[in-house]
């Protein structure tokens, strides 16, 4: 998935012939070495690396949206930090979809009866319902968010989105808007709670018991953020307690989840193992982000994907 073609280098050097791109991964022996003499790196992250490591960097580009990996002695630093934001909306967008239409015609329930029992499920198979008519909260209106939207919105779904700033967007897909400060307010009237946050000190365990009361009894919940967003032993007691009538979960606070996590044997809960965003066209649209980045960086104009490092987004 993230394969350099030929066709991205080329893509790079139409910009300017006397770019220079060396190619290498983490194990080679040479790494090091072509950090060194680096201006800007490419990566997913940069995990054990010190700053004397990378002397002349001055710009670091995430080949993923989040950057909660990042060292701390780039966040301190003067070095520009982009990342790959608006690589995942299509896929991830895609796969939500999936886990509400699996829940909404009980395909997780047949998908377990076909792998375990082989039971004929029709007269056990209980309610179905329709996505049309139905509410979606999304927490968290960036990229992703804006396309799930889109989406719900043909399938004739109640949009509500949860924003950091309500000042900043200008968002037409939606029905509603609110700050975070509101998310109380909303969870109550939502089918679907579907959580695209970052992780950030403000969003670390944002999603616990407490939030969890607020939901709508029998409401879904969807992660496709960061794991540790949520405070997962409270969310396996809203799925227990029937707060929550189904989870599907592709990020977990722990990766791999754990072979003991409850969660495992829970009939009501998807799992995937934090690949919402994989798609063959991932390195295509990293290297256009990247592109579009470049372009403004040799012109000394504002890069479209700069992360405010304070902020982690």
């Amino acid at each position: 998935m993230f394969q350099i073609k030929k066709e991205h280098l080329e893509s790079l050097h139409s910009l300017d012939q006397e770019i220079q791109v060396d190619l290498t991964g983490v194990s080679e022996d040479d790494f090091k070495d072509k950090l060194q003499k680096a201006e800007i790196v490419v990566a997913q992250n940069l995990d054990g690396l010190t700053k004397e490591d990378a002397g002349n960097l001055k710009w670091l580009h995430f080949t993923s949206a989040g950057i909660n990996r990042m060292p701390g002695w780039i966040l301190n630093s003067d070095i520009l930090v982009t990342n790959s934001s608006g690589v995942h909306p299509i896929p991830i967008a895609e796969q939500i979809l999936g886990y509400m239409l699996m829940f909404a015609r009980n395909l997780h329930k047949f998908m377990r009866a076909q792998a375990t029992t082989e039971e004929w499920m029709k007269d056990k198979s209980g309610e179905v319902f329709e996505l049309d008519g139905k509410t979606v909260v999304i927490v968290g209106m960036g990229r992703i968010g804006e396309k799930l939207a889109e989406y719900c919105k043909v399938l004739g779904m109640r949009v509500i989105g949860v924003v950091r700033d309500v000042n900043k967007h200008q968002e037409s897909r939606i029905d509603k808007l609110v700050e975070v400060g509101e998310l109380d307010k909303v969870l109550a009237e939502s089918d679907f709670i579907v959580n695209c946050l970052p992780l950030t000190p403000e969003t670390k365990q944002l999603f616990n018991r407490e939030v969890f009361g607020q939901f709508k009894q029998g409401s879904y919940f969807i992660n496709i953020g960061r794991g540790q967003t949520v405070k997962e032993e409270d969310l396996v007691g809203a799925l227990e307690e029937g707060i929550l009538t189904g989870a599907a979960l592709d990020v977990f606070e722990t990766e791999p989840l754990p072979s003991n996590s409850p969660l495992w044997d829970m009939e009501n809960v998807i799992i995937t193992p934090h690949m919402a965003g994989h798609t063959p066209f991932y390195m295509d649209r990293v290297i256009e982000i990247f592109i579009d980045n470049m372009k403004a960086y040799l012109n000394e104009e504002k890069m479209p994907n700069l992360v405010n490092k304070q902020l982690g987004y």
